[in-house]
């Protein structure tokens, strides 16, 4: 049995000293615009957190570019965007060290809109995303999600710049990924997908 089903709500006072607990349906997708759109190569994850959360409900999309860094190129946090000012705070700790830390946009909850249905998920967004490094932003446009084949368990631990432990515990599915760019009236798909259903992340405070 999955942890989803077992796993009970978390109370916490401070997120920044107690642990907690999310429950999310989790999209990533790595899309690659074409010339026209000024923007290079990304990738993009979009989140909807449910309400017996820590934290309660939220939608959040996060967006990585394909940057140099010391040790080469990879996808580097730029940008976060998120439906609760309460928030914001732990967001800007969750991303230090990151160009993320800096660029973090709290939109009203009309703005911003992550929904599940089965094995999809839509994320859309009405206002545009200013990225880090400038002049680059992402206008209003949206994210289809279409998971297929069979889902597979996992799990991983992932550690913050701030020393926060974030234990995650998941299935996996393929996705079929469709960038929609209203502004330009294009629609594309992205080279590679997954939807992350069921997951349940712990995290430690240092």
């Amino acid at each position: 049995m999955h942890r989803a089903v077992s796993a009970q709500k978390v109370p916490a006072k401070d997120l920044f000293k107690d642990f907690s607990r999310m429950f999310t349906t989790w999209g990533w997708a790595v899309i690659d615009p074409p010339k026209s759109f000024n923007l290079p190569k990304m990738m993009i994850s979009a989140v909807h957190i449910e309400k017996q959360s820590s934290l309660g409900a939220e939608d959040t999309v996060h967006v990585s570019l394909w940057l140099k860094t010391p040790t080469g190129y990879g996808f580097v946090p730029v940008a976060f965007v998120h439906d609760r000012p309460d928030t914001a705070a732990l967001w800007k700790r969750n991303y230090i060290g990151t160009p993320a830390e800096h660029n973090i946009q709290t939109v009203k909850k009309d703005e911003i809109q992550v929904r599940v249905h089965g094995n999809t998920l839509f994320a859309g967004w009405t206002v545009p995303i200013s990225l880090w490094p400038p002049p680059y932003s992402i206008p209003p446009a949206c994210l289809l999600f279409e998971g297929y084949g069979e889902a597979r368990p996992g799990k991983g631990t992932m550690r913050t710049g701030a020393g926060i432990t974030n234990k995650m515990e998941f299935n996996c599915i393929d996705a079929f990924v469709t960038f929609m760019h209203p502004e330009s009236k294009y629609e594309g798909c992205g080279t590679e997908g997954i939807l992350l259903r069921d997951c349940v992340i712990d995290s430690y405070p240092q």
